[in-house]
């Protein structure tokens, strides 16, 4: 039995039993008054209502806290229920924003283009998506750019375009460490946008587990950062760390 109706139950037994002992009691204690006493029908009602008052009282009081006890319950219940709703509504919300996080991510990897240079061809070959990414990477030496020139680096559309990219992948784990999303989908969410770093950007020695990125030491810095700029490995070193 759930406890509105144990209490439904209780007040009505309150209440019959009040009312009983209100009218039982008085009559009861009738036929040991006096005869005579029961000419005086202001003393006998007076009596009467003596008895039977703190009775009825007492059966009030009783039913006035029954009535307050519920009335705490509901509206502990009515809160717990609101609670739970804009839980749930803010769990929706994050799941949205990662959602949109990432398709933002995906877009921006998939609408990369990279007009490569080719030997004997007056038109460049174009590419697009995460090959178009890959392939700059590894011709960007080959373009005449100082991989360590910040300043000119930040000049080249795809370097730009690269760094956005990563950007938005670092607020997606930092969304999804801090969201109140459900475990699953946070690891769906991980895992997507893990599997469009290492596959985009990230160097293909990297595409297994381990805790620092390491490529070719450069001769000219001594950091083991390959033929990536430091602008954008260390980024990805710094990524590297949500995974």
């Amino acid at each position: 039995m759930n406890r509105p109706d144990a209490h439904r139950r209780s007040a009505v037994v309150l209440v019959t039993a009040g009312a009983l002992l209100a009218i039982v009691v008085p009559l009861a204690l009738l036929p040991l008054l006096p005869v005579s006493y029961l000419d005086q029908y202001g003393a006998v009602g007076d009596t009467i209502g003596g008895i039977s008052s703190p009775i009825t009282g007492l059966a009030g009081v009783i039913l006035l806290f029954l009535a307050l006890t519920a009335q705490l319950r509901a509206n502990t219940l009515t809160q717990q229920a609101v609670d739970a709703e804009a839980r749930k509504e803010a769990q929706q919300r994050d799941a949205a924003h990662l959602q949109q996080l990432y398709a933002f991510m995906d877009e921006n990897v998939g609408q990369f283009t990279y007009d490569r240079p080719t030997t004997g061809e007056a038109t460049p070959e174009r590419l697009h998506g995460r090959r178009a990414i890959r392939q700059y990477i590894d011709d960007i030496e080959d373009l005449g750019i100082d991989l360590h020139d910040l300043e000119t680096l930040l000049k080249r559309d795809g370097v730009r375009e690269i760094l956005g990219v990563l950007e938005i992948a670092k607020q997606a784990f930092i969304k999804i460490e801090n969201s109140d999303t459900d475990p699953i989908d946070k690891e769906f969410y991980a895992a997507l946008v893990k599997h469009v770093l290492l596959y985009s950007v990230f160097p293909y020695t990297d595409l297994e587990a381990s805790d620092v990125l390491t490529l070719a030491v450069c001769n000219k810095c001594g950091q083991p950062h390959g033929n990536y700029p430091p602008a954008i490995f260390d980024r990805l070193q710094d990524l590297k760390r949500f995974f």
